[in-house]
């Protein structure tokens, strides 16, 4: 990423992982494989493309399917931050 100059879209591709501190907290951090320059159409067909997952994946959620019921209970998640979070993301290329 050094040798990539600013701005720029990047797509990257990598491993996740997570582990927990001595005080409870949960970090996050992708360890890249490849990263790749991209244009902003692709950029923005990935954004709407996500978007629409999301919501599909958060109506899923809000459904009466047992399954959905329980990870609600499990996870004890609010689905409706992460439709506002996905609706930002659209959002987010009007303005550019």
């Amino acid at each position: 990423m050094a040798n990539i100059e600013a701005p720029q879209y990047l797509a990257v591709v990598g491993k996740p992982s997570t582990f927990q501190t001595e005080d409870g907290t949960i970090l996050t951090s992708v360890r890249p494989e490849s990263i790749h320059i991209v244009d902003a159409p692709t950029r923005d067909r990935w954004v709407v493309e996500t978007t629409q997952r999301t919501l599909e994946r958060v109506k899923d959620l809000n459904s009466d399917n047992p399954d959905a019921v329980r990870a609600k209970e499990h996870y004890n998640t609010d689905a409706s931050i992460y439709r506002q979070m996905a609706l930002a993301a659209l959002e987010s290329l009007k303005t550019e």
